[in-house]
């Protein structure tokens, strides 16, 4: 995969999988965080069922305060969207402070999905696959309480 010097983070998808992949791979700009919004969006949208969101923070070490905000804008904005299939989202975060940040940016955003943190990506795939299998099994909507 080629990595663009100007972007924050890259977005893997596959129409056979239920498993989008987010790579932090640049410093959230302004621009290169809204790139990666679109290119979020645009993966939400291929997907034909309900999916799971996996996001690595890569080296990343800070999240600017000034996201934080826009980041809870959008992740309304998706939940009215793509709540009934958007079942979780799991982060490999090796930062406490950027764990802190995320479950407040989740919380700030109605935590309408399940969310987890994890120390590997290995972690966070098999959880997200149980959530989906969970979210399979019961019938329930992604996004009520489980």
């Amino acid at each position: 995969m080629h990595i663009d010097d100007d972007r924050y983070a890259v977005v893997e998808d596959d129409e056979n999988s239920p498993l989008i992949h987010i790579w932090v791979v640049g410093e959230p700009t302004e621009p290169a965080f809204m790139q990666y919004q679109d290119d979020l969006l645009a993966a939400f949208r291929r997907q034909p069922g309900r999916f799971a969101v996996i996001g690595d923070q890569g080296r990343l070490q800070f999240f600017p305060l000034r996201l934080v905000a826009v980041s809870v804008r959008w992740i309304k904005e998706a939940k009215r969207e793509f709540g009934s299939r958007w079942v979780c989202a799991s982060f490999v975060l090796n930062s406490p402070l950027l764990r802190r940040v995320m479950s407040a940016m989740v919380w700030a955003s109605g935590d309408a999905i399940s969310m987890a943190a994890f120390g590997t990506h290995e972690e966070a795939e098999a959880w997200s696959r149980e959530q989906l299998a969970a979210a399979e099994s019961s019938g329930a909507e992604a996004g009520e309480a489980r």
